[in-house]
């Protein structure tokens, strides 16, 4: 898949937008996840109405993993190592509304502009502090968005090592 962007009004297909159906939460909650490794960010679950008639959830919210700020620590104040706040009010965000009648989730809601940065702000700080120099290996985890941002940032290395390993399986 191939995303144009000098081309308006073309989106590739992970992308959410606004009147989308799907046929099932998990179906929603599966391509929320999928939009995030694609776009490079975390996600998780806000919340959901549920019916107090037929028990089914009847609108929810899926938001970036930074969305909204953690509660104040109501701990002892002396706390040595308080966790990182890695919250910034994100805004990003996907709500979900059930049809009744088609029985499908609708999107009504979609912010897709985030307010913080990605990783390529680190690995463009990496090749400034070694000189333009790649590394040989980068251990990523498996993480889409790691990886999606190692090829973005260096594409002309990788596409040479790409090559180098392809003459070298000929021989």
């Amino acid at each position: 898949m191939h995303f144009i962007p000098h081309r308006e009004n073309v989106n590739p297909i992970w992308v959410p937008q606004i009147g989308q159906k799907f046929r099932n939460l998990d179906d929603a909650w599966t391509f929320w996840v999928d939009y995030g490794g694609h776009a490079g960010f975390e996600v998780r679950k806000r919340y959901a109405n549920e019916s107090k008639y037929d028990g089914k959830i009847t609108s929810c919210r899926f938001v970036c993993a930074k969305e909204g700020y953690r509660a104040r620590d109501k701990r002892d104040h002396n706390t040595k190592n308080p966790r990182a706040e890695t919250r910034t009010g994100c805004p990003v965000r996907i709500g979900l509304t059930l049809d009744r009648v088609e029985g499908t989730y609708e999107v009504l809601d979609l912010v897709l502009a985030h307010n913080h940065a990605s990783f390529t702000w680190l690995f463009k700080a990496f090749l400034a502090a070694h000189n333009g120099k790649h590394p040989r290996t980068i251990f990523t985890d498996q993480d889409f968005a790691m990886g999606k941002v190692v090829r973005e940032a260096w594409t002309v290395h990788l596409s040479h090592n790409a090559e180098c390993c392809q003459a070298l399986k000929r021989q």
